[in-house]
C-alpha cells in the first residue's frame, strides 16, 4: 500500500490514462493484424507478434525516453520535475 493515498481524482486520472492508453494499442494492434494477416496467415498470430513486441521493446523504449527527458530537464535548472511525484496530499 501507498504510504500516503493518492486522492481519487488522482487515482481516476492515472487509471483513464492507462485505460485510453492501452484502448488506443488496442485498435492500432487489431489494424495492423488486419492488414499484416490479410494477405498470408491467420491476423491473431500478427496481434500476438504486435502485442509481444510493444510490449517489451515500447516499454524499454518508453523508459529510456523518460528518463532523457528527467535528464534534460535537470539540466535545464528545472531540478522541480519528478516522475510520478504529484505534490503533498491535501
Amino acid at each position: 500500500m501507498e504510504k500516503n493515498r493518492r486522492t481519487w481524482k488522482i487515482w481516476f486520472m492515472d487509471a483513464s490514462k492507462q485505460a485510453v492508453g492501452s484502448g488506443m494499442l488496442h485498435v492500432l494492434n487489431l489494424g495492423a493484424a488486419i492488414i499484416i494477416g490479410s494477405n498470408s496467415s491467420n491476423p491473431c498470430i500478427w496481434y500476438f507478434i504486435n502485442f509481444t513486441i510493444d510490449t517489451l521493446l515500447g516499454m524499454v523504449f518508453c523508459f529510456l525516453l523518460l528518463k532523457l527527458l528527467e535528464k534534460c530537464l535537470q539540466n535545464r535548472g528545472n531540478a522541480s520535475f519528478k516522475s510520478g511525484y504529484y505534490g503533498e496530499p491535501a
